[in-house]
């Protein structure tokens, strides 16, 4: 037992002199190896740190580290990170629904080249106020300037999803015409609790859309 706690020990000794990297969300990272792109067209490697959700950080920089040099970046320099094969792009964000935006970094769930993108925000349990994770959903439209997006839960989209959408893809006419009629996978009520229909009914009308000729 002497033994097993001495392991132990030496283990949180360890962990405590050299922090484990990881991942909670895409504000909240760690020495992740990352790739960062940036406005100039500059591409950057290293361990990417975002501390936007612990209020130990700044939400003005990001940190990126090769070896023993760290970099901080400037927010506002900065497109997308990727780890792996997944994409984190910078938005405004109005969580909820009150206005009040934030530029945090969000999910892409579309392709690069779609015309409508989509994006997911993930929020860990710790950081809300009802102490449950939080996923939220937004788009942004062709028209919309490189940091803008609208909740899927907005007065953009819903109440009268269907006409609000169908206006939206309406140089598509047979796919605004079945988000008119309402038709079965396209279309999305206020008390649509299921954040995965959501997605399944926004990622059938995006993927539709991009194959409109």
């Amino acid at each position: 037992m002497r033994h097993s706690k001495y392991l132990l020990f030496i283990s949180l000794t360890a962990i405590g002199c050299k922090p484990v990297a990881y991942f909670n969300t895409p504000n909240d990272v760690f020495k992740k190896e990352a790739v960062v792109h940036l406005l100039n067209g500059t591409v950057k490697k290293g361990e990417i740190s975002i501390q936007f959700e612990t209020g130990y950080g700044t939400s003005n920089f990001i940190s990126l580290k090769n070896g023993a040099a760290e970099e901080k970046i400037a927010i506002d320099s900065v497109i997308s990170y990727s780890v792996g094969d997944e994409h984190y792009y910078l938005k405004k964000v109005d969580i909820d629904l009150n206005g009040s935006e934030k530029l945090l970094f969000v999910k892409m769930l579309t392709k690069e080249n779609s015309r409508i993108k989509l994006y997911e925000l993930f929020e860990q349990k710790k950081q809300s106020t009802d102490g449950q994770d939080h996923f939220s959903y937004f788009i942004s439209l062709p028209t919309h300037d490189r940091l803008q997006t609208w909740n899927t839960g907005s007065r953009n989209l819903v109440p009268n999803f269907d006409e609000k959408m169908s206006k939206i893809v309406e140089d598509c006419p047979a796919l605004a015409n079945k988000i008119r009629q309402n038709s079965k996978g396209y279309f999305i009520t206020g008390l649509m609790l299921s954040n995965q229909k959501k997605v399944e009914v926004l990622l059938r009308i995006i993927n539709e859309y991009d194959d409109c000729h």
